[in-house]
This record gives structure tokens, sequence and C-alpha cells, in this order.
């Protein structure tokens, strides 16, 4: 491999391409060894910026996915509020029911809890028959034995 040098590094890390050096003279096998040299530069250019690149887009990825962490976080604690004020309300309902008030918080927040008991049974009984589903298609195509492929010329 060729000798590197402090003038031929540049941005990256990598050096210019063997072929920006003036040659005079050279025979196949020079020629062949420098386009072998910028093939590696070439490789090791494109190696370091795809690195790069997807540093700087996981990166991106990380802050949005904290930002919605966060607005997830704010939205629970308002719904959370929310249905405690309307639980509360929902207990001024039964105040004319000549009962403690111990039973009208209980009556109210039962009857705001009951939509959210009712979405959530729902919601796991169409996802476990979906999860159902998905495990059956799994285990068939594992029995099933794939396909012959016939073969391409000159591969194995």
């Amino acid at each position: 491999m060729a000798k590197r040098s402090v003038e031929h590094v540049k941005e990256f890390g990598t050096r210019t391409p063997m072929a920006a050096v003036p040659a005079e003279n050279e025979d196949l096998a020079g020629l062949i060894a420098r386009l072998g040299a910028d093939v590696v530069t070439l490789v090791e250019s494109k190696a370091g910026l795809v690195t790069i690149e997807l540093k700087e887009e996981l990166a991106g990825y990380t802050k949005t996915l904290v930002r919605l962490g966060m607005a997830t976080a704010a939205a629970l604690v308002g719904l959370v509020l929310l249905n405690v004020a309307l639980a509360f309300l929902a207990s001024a309902f039964f105040r004319p029911m000549n009962v403690g008030p111990t039973v009208q918080y209980a009556l109210g927040f039962a009857l705001v809890g009951l939509p959210y008991l009712a979405a959530g049974a729902l919601a796991v009984g169409r996802y476990q028959r979906r999860l159902g589903e998905t495990a059956y298609r799994v285990r068939e195509d594992c029995r099933t034995p794939a396909p012959s492929r016939p073969a391409v010329a000159g591969t194995r």
C-alpha cells in the first residue's frame, strides 16, 4: 500500500486520490497500484461520510424521540387532571342520593373510569387476536419449505 504523507491528508482523515499526483512514464504495474490505492481511498472516504451521516441522523432521531417523550408525558398529565376533574364533577350528581361523600366520589371515579376500562378491554382483545394470527402465520411459514430457486448462471 502506498505510503501516506501529511500533504495528502484531507477532511475526515482521508487522503487525496493518487491520480492527483502527477506521474511520468509509469508502467502498467504502477498504474494498477495507483488504481488500487485510489479505490481504497474512495472506499475509506465513502465509509467516513456514511458514518458521519448516520451519526447526524441518529442525533436527529434521538432529539425527536426525547421531544416526543416529553410531549407525551405532558399530555398524560393533562389527561389525568382532566379525568380527576370529570370524576369530581360526576360525583356532584350523586349528592341528592343521601350517601356519604366517600361513596359519591367513588361513584364519580367509577363512572369516569368505566369507559377507559371498556376501551382497554376491547383493545387488548383486538391486539391479542392479531398477535395470535401473526404467530399462526409465522408457524406456518416455518413449516412450509422455501421454494427452490433456479440457479443463476455464473453463481453457485
